[in-house]
């Protein structure tokens, strides 16, 4: 398992990215306010399409572009 982006691979510091963004959303339909119950829910469903493994630097980055899109 490596980030997709950069291909960092100490899994320590990895991560599940939604690709479309809003896991916000997702973790509150799951009712869920820790990674622990989405990471079951992803088991629970083979690992469903839309989601990628990405390091905790490369979904700062993520974040940090799509919040001064928004400004």
């Amino acid at each position: 398992m490596k980030c997709k982006k950069c291909g960092f691979d100490n899994v320590d510091a990895l991560s599940i990215d939604h690709i479309h963004n809003g896991g916000n959303k997702h973790r509150r339909e799951l009712n869920s306010k820790a990674g622990y119950n989405f990471y079951w829910w992803l088991i629970k469903n083979n690992f469903p399409k839309g989601y990628q493994v990405l390091c905790m630097n490369c979904q700062f980055i993520k974040k940090h572009k799509i919040y001064n899109r928004r400004k």
